[in-house]
């Protein structure tokens, strides 16, 4: 009886301690399973969190530093005395200084912010001026560049980029320089960069130690990825290595098609990789910060491990407790003691593993000596020493000299309760004697009275951090001396809208001394300026809205307007730097508009003063001609008179007249003839003031030939040498100009006559806008103090018994060359020849001649 009630009572224990088994493994399978999921997520969160934190801290750096570039550039973009130096240079002889103070400049400017070299381009994109001075071949697409940048008049960033296919990597920063007092562009100063000097470094450095550990610049490269610096493990891979874009897995082509954040992928050699992706702002550049998948996953598969033995050796305890309590309860206090301190040594071995691994310098110390216990590898990277030589030392011992003291103290009352923890910035010192700043967290564990046991410190390197911090620092300061030594005023502001978008205020967040000098508005920071100069709203509403526009698009804007709230002219440019936000850089321009005003009006008064003489002119040059017409034609009737009587008397009494009688006689009837001639000279002058002229594309070959055979007669007997070039076309009334030659060689024909070998020479000359033809020969000549008579009508240098003449032709050249707008010269010397010189506009276009 009792065997068949104990052996299902046994059989029923067997069941509940396998139940009780079966629940207990998959309870602790479950925990295991959890806390591991949830430890790879703490840990991979904390990994993306520290790749981003280095990743946001390189683009951060890149961005300030093209900022502080692109404010290198506006040293030369808006300095009136920089322009002025290379205006007086490019423009006018140098006389030695001005050169010097350019050099001077740029000798500065390169050695202030370690430029690796500086170089002045005129207009035309041509190198002027370099610092050093040594030669160098100048890539063609940098002259381009420059010259986009002259057009635009904004600083611009030339990227990285070779001059040479096998030359070292460079950027540059490219400036317009701008003629203060007409806005043209005078050239642009070139800013080349070494990024040897401070980018790769700065991308190379990585906060902690790793083997792996990488930072990447990349920007795309129509469908390339292109990798702009150097790699740690591919040489030579600046402006070489590219890779394409649908290559989904590569980090670097994510960044470059503009995604961020943190991902898992594979880099340029095949290798899994954790990587942090970034934009970098305002640029064309994308930054990848990456670790290999295998060095950032290596803690955790320790954890998993270590966690799956845990779990077994749970089970394994558990099972054995399970299937020792029925006979052996008397030992289960035991068993659990037992199992209880092996769980406190392997947590104990697992804080170990964290401490050892962890990126930060760990340490244990005596609370009461401070000498150390256990130091993590960090912990010796950061101070230099090894781990045998910290067990060696004390805490004080690696402090800074002036420090120890203050840290002794607040140490000491860490120590004592009276404060929670110790954490502060301080300086530390290296083994070999160099500084590092550090962040130092400290706390005290107690035993359960109370009483120090261990000292806990965590150490975390920040020279890098706070060397940043000073240079953002430094850059503050010297923004800060050129906003307040500005000699234009310039206020920062946010513009306030309604519901409507529509811009209705702004705040003035910043002003410098400039505003309160040209505008003489006091204390404005922090106020509306419709509290400022209330009213301005409604009397000067284009000032908003161009406020307005800038502030909501971004767009740059530069104009002239008058402040009528103000009662003065501004030149203003204004910029947004942030949305909402615009800054306005302006110079008070009254004097000058009041300037540009005054010469207006004395402008129009004198045009109005010129149309009115020009009319008077015009009026008197008709009444002239028709007066000389009429004159002109009432003197021919008592000519005829005068000749015909002289031939009747002549013809019926010239027996009866004497010798001197008939002289006289033959004196008048000459003198009638010659006053006919001057008549008819001068109905013919008066004719060409006022003749339609008909435009043609004139063969002045033709033209020539045509003069030179109507003047046969005068040639005859006569041994004249030609001299005749190959004349261009003009455009103009062909009669005319034929009547032109005619005169001017007839002019030469005659006053060759002395010599017995005449030369007479036809040409041309180019000149800008006209073609200038003339007529040279060796005859008699003219004093130069007397030739501003000869075009002038009934003008003669010589007497009519040593050359006939009726002193018309010459007026008659001149006339007929005003109206086609040419001019006309004359060149001479006695007893040496002469030269006369008369111009015409080049023939361009079908429109007639001005009459």
């Amino acid at each position: 009886m009792s065997t068949s009630v104990t052996a299902p009572s046994s059989r029923r224990a067997g069941l509940v301690f396998v139940a009780l088994f079966v629940l207990l493994t998959a309870g602790i399978t479950t925990a295991g399973y959890f806390s591991y999921r949830s430890y790879e997520h703490h840990f991979r969160v904390e990994v993306e969190r520290e790749l981003s934190a280095v990743a946001d801290l390189k683009v951060s750096d890149l961005a300030h530093w093209r900022r502080e570039r692109l404010g290198d550039a506006s040293v030369f973009c808006g300095n009136p005395a920089f322009s002025g130096l290379v205006r007086r240079w490019f423009e006018g002889p140098d006389d030695g200084g001005t050169q010097a103070r350019i050099r001077a400049w740029l000798g500065n400017v390169q050695a202030a912010y370690r430029y690796d070299r500086v170089i002045l381009l005129d207009a035309r994109g041509v190198p002027r001026m370099s610092v050093p001075d040594r030669p160098e071949p100048q890539a063609a697409h940098v002259v381009q560049d420059a010259l986009g940048v002259m057009r635009s008049g904004r600083a611009s960033f030339i990227d990285f980029h070779r001059d040479a296919p096998d030359g070292p990597v460079r950027l540059a920063v490219l400036a317009p320089i701008l003629d203060a007092g007409d806005s043209r562009t005078l050239g642009a100063v070139v800013l080349r960069i070494d990024p040897e000097r401070y980018l790769y470094p700065l991308l190379q450095r990585w906060p902690g130690d790793s083997s792996t550990a990488e930072t990447l610049l990349v920007r795309r490269d129509g469908n390339d990825v292109l990798f702009l610096n150097p790699l740690r493990f591919q040489k030579d891979a600046a402006l070489k290595l590219r890779w394409p874009l649908t290559n989904g897995s590569l980090p670097a082509a994510k960044a470059v098609l503009g995604q961020e954040g943190a991902e898992d992928g594979v880099d340029y050699r095949g290798v899994p990789v954790v990587a942090a992706v970034r934009l970098v702002r305002d640029s064309p550049w994308s930054l990848v910060a990456r670790m290999d998948a295998a060095e950032v996953y290596a803690p955790l598969r320790e954890r998993r491990w270590m966690l799956v033995a845990l779990v077994g050796i749970t089970l394994l305890a558990a099972g054995a407790g399970l299937g020792f309590v029925r006979r052996q309860e008397e030992l289960r206090s035991v068993r659990e003691r037992h199992l209880a301190e092996e769980t406190l040594r392997k947590r104990e071995e697992q804080l170990g593993t964290i401490f050892d691994a962890a990126s930060i310098g760990m340490a244990q110390a005596d609370p009461h000596t401070g000498k150390f216990l256990r130091v993590n590898r960090k912990m010796c990277a950061i101070t230099g020493y090894s781990e045998s030589e910290l067990l060696e030392l004390r805490l004080p011992d690696i402090t800074h000299p002036e420090d120890r003291e203050a840290d002794r103290q607040a140490f000491g009352r860490v120590v004592r309760g009276e404060a929670p923890s110790y954490r502060m910035e301080k300086r530390y010192l290296r083994k070999d004697g160099s500084e590092t700043w550090v962040n130092v967290n400290m706390a005290v564990l107690r035993d359960v009275a109370g009483q120090p046991v261990r000292t806990l410190g965590a150490i975390e390197e920040i020279s890098e951090r706070r060397a940043a911090a000073e240079a953002v620092q430094r850059s503050e300061q010297r923004y800060r001396r050129l906003f307040e030594n500005m000699q234009e005023g310039l206020a920062g502001c946010r513009m306030l809208f309604d519901e409507h978008l529509r811009p209705v205020d702004f705040v003035y967040l910043d002003v410098n001394e400039a505003f309160e000098r040209l505008t003489g508005l006091r204390n404005v920071i922090g106020r509306r300026v419709s509290e400022v100069i209330p009213g301005i709203q409604e009397s000067d509403p284009g000032l908003f809205e161009t406020y307005g526009r800038v502030a909501s698009t971004g767009v740059p804007e530069r104009f002239e307007t008058y402040v009528s709230s103000l009662g003065m002219w501004f030149s203003i440019s204004v910029f947004s730097p942030e949305r909402e936000h615009f800054v306005a850089v302006f110079d008070v321009i009254t004097e000058r508009k009041r300037a540009e005003e005054e010469i207006r009006t004395l402008n129009a008064e004198l045009e109005q003063r010129v149309v009115e003489r020009t009319n008077r002119l015009k009026a008197a040059n008709q009444e002239l001609e028709a007066f000389s017409y009429s004159v002109s034609h009432d003197l021919r009737a008592p000519l005829r008179h005068i000749d015909g009587y002289v031939d009747l008397l002549l013809e019926r009494c010239r027996g009866e007249l004497t010798a001197q009688g008939r002289h006289y006689a033959d004196t008048i009837a000459d003198s009638a003839r010659q006053m006919g001639r001057l008549i008819d000279e001068l109905l013919q002058f008066s004719r060409n003031g006022r003749a339609e002229m008909h435009e043609t594309v004139v063969d002045m070959n033709r033209t020539v030939r045509e003069a030179v055979d109507s003047l046969a007669n005068d040639c005859a007997g006569r041994r004249i040498e030609w001299v005749i070039a190959d004349l261009p076309p003009a455009r103009g009334d062909g009669a005319m100009l034929r009547l032109v030659w005619a005169n001017l060689l007839g002019n030469a024909i005659k006053y060759t006559r002395t010599k017995a070998n005449a030369r007479i020479e036809v040409g041309f000359l180019e000149e800008p806008g006209e073609t200038v033809f003339f007529v040279r020969d060796d005859g008699v000549g003219f004093d130069m103090r007397y030739a501003h008579k000869l075009f002038g009508v009934f003008q003669r240098l010589h007497s009519e018994a040593e050359f006939e003449g009726t002193g018309i032709g010459l007026a008659t050249v001149r006339r007929i060359v005003s109206r086609h707008e040419g001019r006309t010269w004359a060149e001479g010397e006695p007893g040496t020849g002469a030269a006369f010189y008369f111009s015409l506009p080049r023939p361009g276009g079908d429109g007639p001649c001005p009459s």
